[in-house]
Formats: structure tokens, sequence, C-alpha cells
């Protein structure tokens, strides 16, 4: 890998973080805005879509998480290149441990996806 490649995937890394934290904060405004108005109304949610959303937020976090610590590592490794003032055009390797924490929190986002939308299917199938 090149130094200019870890700069330019540090970057990329961190754009996605600013935008999965735009989106999260939009996210938590509204679902406060839909129980504070279901309070108001006294309508309750149905315990099978609370659930739901808790697994759609477990996968939301992790999808925060995996951009979180990718950006943290890839950062972290360019800075030491910086140091050692490696050329920007000269290739290297990093250890592939660096990558394991962002790819276990991609596996761990998918089956709470999975499992919160199925919740959503047994919620929209009492309706059939």
């Amino acid at each position: 890998m090149k130094k200019e490649k870890l700069r330019d995937t540090y970057e990329e890394s961190s754009a996605t973080v600013s935008n999965l934290v735009r989106q999260l904060a939009f996210a938590a405004i509204a679902i406060i805005w839909v129980f504070n108005s279901n309070k108001i109304d006294g309508i309750k949610i149905p315990e099978i879509l609370e659930d739901s959303l808790k697994f759609i937020v477990l996968a939301l976090i992790f999808d925060f998480l995996q951009y979180v610590i990718h950006t943290i590592i890839y950062g972290y490794q360019h800075s030491i290149k910086e140091k050692d003032k490696i050329p920007e055009d000269k290739e290297f390797t990093i250890n592939d441990w660096w990558n394991q924490p962002s790819l276990f929190c991609f596996i761990c986002k998918i089956p709470f996806l999975i499992i919160g939308y199925l919740y959503i299917l047994f919620f929209l199938k009492t309706f059939f």
C-alpha cells in the first residue's frame, strides 16, 4: 500500500463517519419525536416494533463503530508514516490484524439489521 492510498482511505473514512453522525442524529431526533407524539396521543408502539428498533439501532451503532475504528486506525497508521518521513509513493504493508476490529463491526451489523427487519415482517404479517 502506498502512503498516498493510506491518507485517501483515512480521509474517506472520516468523511463517512461525519455522514453517519449526521444521519444518526437525525434518526435520533425522529425517534424522540415519534415517542413524544405517541405520549401525547396515548398511543403505545407494539412491543415487537420496539424490539425491532433495538436491533436496528444496534446495526446503526456497529455501522458507526466500523467507520470510527477504521478512521482511527488508518489515521494512526498515516501519522506513523508521516513521522517516519516515508515518501508519498512508497509501497508498504500493514499487519492484517489492524483491520480485524472494523471487520468485526461490519460482520455484526448485518445480522442485527436482518433481525430488526424480521421483527417488522412478523408485525406486518399480523395484518394479512
